[in-house]
């Protein structure tokens, strides 16, 4: 299955304003007619659609991800040429240029399809959950959880204030979360909820709880917003 998004009625609301902003600049690139002459002063204006499903995926070799490494300021052209050499499609390649990720995996989950992306020029947490084909057609949850201030969120629940007794140095970390479940609600909303680390003080630390947020789709894959669901244990050892 692939999932559409109709960009040209794309609401700015909820997470990774940002990035919705840079697709809407990039497609509208696009919409210049062949003739040179501007698509508004054609008429009725075109549809711009984006679609996601596994064309775009693209796993790189080491090889390939030494060569990234040699993309001086992430060079589009430079990294165009090592996806080609390492035998990327190009539904892999416009991924990339509309997203500035590398599309690793990619579910069926309904209207909202589940992703992960990977950016191989980053310290740790390379790979980050996505959600895809929704409006914005991409939604980051690492991205959100800076944009819309999880932080500030979390601190002000009530059962932060035992955690933060407990564990003093307890800090929220917003990439990586989790994916607990994708749920339909009776409204016919499509919800995936997913779980935040809250670790004892640094990145390598233990973890110490979960803050749970909630990130609804209606039917038609408009982003709702998020929600927050509350402060969760950690997960057991092993999990």
């Amino acid at each position: 299955m692939r999932s559409t998004s109709r960009l040209k009625q794309t609401v700015l609301r909820g997470s990774a304003p940002l990035l919705a902003l840079a697709i809407l600049g990039i497609i509208s690139v696009g919409q210049r007619a062949v003739s040179g002459t501007p698509a508004f002063a054609q008429g009725s204006p075109s549809l711009i659609n984006v679609e996601f499903g596994p064309s775009e995926i693209w796993n790189p070799s080491s090889d390939a991800i030494t060569a990234l490494h040699q993309c001086v300021n992430t060079s589009f052209t430079c990294v165009q040429q090592v996806m080609q050499q390492d035998g990327a499609s190009d539904d892999a390649i416009a991924f990339y240029r509309l997203t500035a990720w590398f599309l690793s995996d990619i579910q069926d989950t309904g209207t909202i399809q589940l992703a992960t992306v990977f950016n191989p020029w980053r310290a740790n947490e390379n790979s980050q959950p996505a959600l895809l084909g929704g409006i914005p057609p991409v939604l980051i949850p690492e991205l959100a959880a800076a944009s819309d201030n999880f932080e500030s969120t979390v601190e002000h629940a009530t059962a932060y204030a035992g955690l933060k007794a407990a564990y003093p140095n307890v800090t929220f970390w917003g990439p990586g979360p989790t994916l607990e479940s994708i749920d339909t609600l009776p409204d016919g909303v499509q919800r995936f909820t997913f779980d935040y680390r809250l670790l004892d003080g640094c990145h390598a630390c233990a973890i110490v709880g979960t803050a749970r947020f909630a990130f609804d789709f209606a039917a038609d894959g408009t982003n709702e917003g998020t929600r927050f669901l509350g402060i969760g244990p950690a997960p057991a050892v092993g999990t």
